[in-house]
């Protein structure tokens, strides 16, 4: 890495890559969600990708009459 601009470029491939790790970790009720969350353009950072993903499961959890489910909690973006 020379300048700025590849450290840059370096940071959100990590960044990237954590969110595929996130994703394919996933059970395989979510593979709607991680379909939405790999077409975005631009990308989701990993905390982005958490909330939608939380979002979604609680509303499927509602949707299905489940009351009982994790505490929400709130995640700040960067």
């Amino acid at each position: 890495m020379k300048d700025f601009e590849d450290i840059v470029a370096y940071k959100k491939l990590i960044e990237l890559l954590w969110v595929h790790i996130f994703l394919n970790g996933l059970d395989a009720e979510f593979k709607q969600i991680q379909g939405e969350i790999l077409r975005k353009d631009p990308a989701l950072i990993l905390e982005e990708t958490y909330v939608n993903v939380h979002r979604d499961y609680i509303h499927r959890a509602a949707f299905n009459g489940k009351s009982k489910h994790s505490k929400s909690y709130v995640i700040v973006a960067r």
